[in-house]
């Protein structure tokens, strides 16, 4: 959610204001981004599940695992990223209310873990 939030300052355009270019902020968003997905998402699932998981299945279930992270992460998500553009009017020339969909991840993740 915090990674989401730090986008939203992006799009607003809010570390030109606090003296940071474009390139640096990028960098370290996209960094932290991938870094907070793993540390704290995919480990701690796949630690946990060693222990739920009969011996002789856990090769399965972590390649289960894991292709249901790839197709929600990667291909799920392009589709819900193209359909809340498609919702919102987004296009590649119209950014205008861009960061209203952040404003809607930031809000979806927050409900994500409300029923955690």
């Amino acid at each position: 959610m915090l990674n989401a939030v730090f986008q939203y300052c992006n799009i607003r355009r809010y570390n030109i204001k606090w003296g940071i270019p474009d390139f640096e902020y990028n960098l370290v968003l996209n960094l932290t981004g991938k870094a907070a997905l793993i540390s704290l998402s995919i480990l701690p699932m796949t630690i946990l599940m060693m222990y739920v998981v009969p011996k002789n299945i856990e090769a399965s279930m972590f390649s289960i695992i894991t292709a249901i992270l790839t197709l929600s992460t990667y291909w799920a998500g392009d589709m819900m990223g193209a359909f809340y553009c498609d919702l919102f009017g987004v296009t590649a020339k119209n950014l205008t209310n861009f960061h209203k969909i952040i404003i809607v991840k930031i809000c979806l993740v927050t409900l994500c873990i409300g029923l955690t």
